[in-house]
């Protein structure tokens, strides 16, 4: 009988040896992974630590506004052009300036008659009052002899009415005369009071009219939003503006930030490609709404202290979008950094600093050594939120043995 072949069983096989390939993709996988993780992280607390700013190339700003309705008639200027204090900026028209104007000249000519009339009457009546003073004292004469002559039986009674009748209208026209002159002599003062208010009015407003012309009241650069010819302007809005002084940078500080910005301070301005040195002039005790090209779509409108940076021979345009930045994001800076939040730690806990925290200018090995030893010195009970996180952070990141934290 001939043998069958024995079959080898299905789990016996022997297993083949298969070449083990070098792969990458967990690599790049776990490293994008890391480099998403560190940008949520700097999303949330990053401008806790790194010190990021937005800002603007700004300047002092002059508005030129319309003092009444008027329409454009004359603009011979370009946006960013260069103007001086007293050149001629654009000239309007206002009928309602005019009409004004005409109706003031219309009163003053109209007073002016009035005052000539009222000059003329009291010259005529000072000369009549010495006539009718004269017929006064004769005819109060003619009277007393006729009460003479009565009492003798002299005189009839016709002609003693008569004497009376011209005594009394002696009296009264002397009287009249008095009376109209003081009168006069009332209405002339006001005349005058009333002309000196229009002439005022009138030099006033043809001050404020001008003819129409429009002068920059300082030396600068016109903006970008300039009137075209045949636009009309209500009375207060604004015509154009003139960027006047020194140019600076109007920089819009985060709300949460570990190292406070100090006036004096070193900042680097970053547009595009340039970076130029900057200082802080002020920090300004205000807060403003971010421009919108600083908004975040993912967060709400928020609101931020300003600053005022100089740079010297600042030469970016107007208005032109900026990062700043610390320069203690070097480590240099930020060991800086952290001693200053070091004493400030030891200053809210109430303990007496340690003789090897650093004071002054000294090494930065030095100064980074004493300060994680200071940070490891304090004892956690007397550490709360900010300051057990700076504890935590400083201990997990070296130790002054060498040793790790496990250890």
């Amino acid at each position: 009988m001939k043998r069958l072949n024995k079959r080898t069983r299905t789990d016996a096989h022997k297993n083949d040896r298969r070449t083990v390939k070098k792969g990458y993709g967990r690599w790049v996988y776990l490293g994008l992974i890391g480099v998403l993780g560190l940008s949520v992280l700097d999303y949330v607390w990053g401008d806790m630590v790194l010190f990021r700013a937005n800002g603007i190339v700004a300047q002092d700003r002059v508005d030129i506004e319309a003092r009444y309705v008027g329409h454009l008639d004359e603009f011979p200027l370009q946006i960013g052009q260069k103007v001086e204090k007293g050149e001629v900026l654009a000239k309007i028209s206002s009928l309602e300036i005019a009409d004004r104007l005409a109706e003031l000249k219309l009163r003053q000519s109209e007073l002016n008659s009035r005052l000539i009339e009222n000059q003329e009457a009291i010259r005529i009546g000072k000369k009549l009052l010495p006539f009718a003073e004269q017929r006064l004292m004769e005819s109060r004469e003619m009277k007393k002899a006729v009460l003479e002559a009565k009492s003798k039986g002299l005189i009839t009674t016709d002609r003693l009415l008569e004497v009376f009748s011209e005594n009394n209208g002696a009296e009264e026209a002397v009287i009249r005369i008095r009376e109209e002159l003081e009168s006069k002599q009332n209405l002339v003062r006001g005349l005058r009071v009333s002309m000196e208010d229009v002439e005022t009015a009138l030099a006033q407003l043809a001050l404020l009219y001008a003819d129409g012309v429009v002068t920059s009241p300082v030396d600068g650069v016109l903006g970008s939003e300039v009137p075209v010819r045949g636009q009309t302007f209500l009375t207060g809005e604004r015509i154009l503006s003139v960027y006047t002084g020194q140019r600076f940078i109007q920089a819009y500080l985060p709300n949460r930030h570990l190292f406070p910005v100090t006036v004096g301070e070193q900042v680097l301005v970053y547009s595009g490609a340039r970076t130029v040195q900057g200082v802080v002039e002020d920090v300004l005790p205000v807060s403003d709404e971010l421009p919108k090209e600083f908004q975040n779509s993912f967060k709400p409108p928020e609101k931020s202290q300003l600053a005022r940076i100089r740079v010297e021979e600042l030469d970016l345009p107007l208005h032109t979008k900026i990062t700043i930045k610390r320069k203690m994001e070097t480590i240099e800076g930020l060991g800086r950094a952290l001693g200053d939040k070091l004493a400030e730690i030891w200053s809210n806990s109430g303990e007496t600093l340690p003789d090897y925290v650093p004071t002054g200018k000294i090494a930065f090995n030095e100064r980074i050594e004493n300060v994680f030893r200071a940070v490891e010195h304090v004892g956690g009970e007397t550490l709360h939120h900010d300051q057990a996180d700076v504890r935590r952070v400083s201990l997990s990141l070296w130790r002054p043995d060498g040793r790790d934290e496990a250890e």
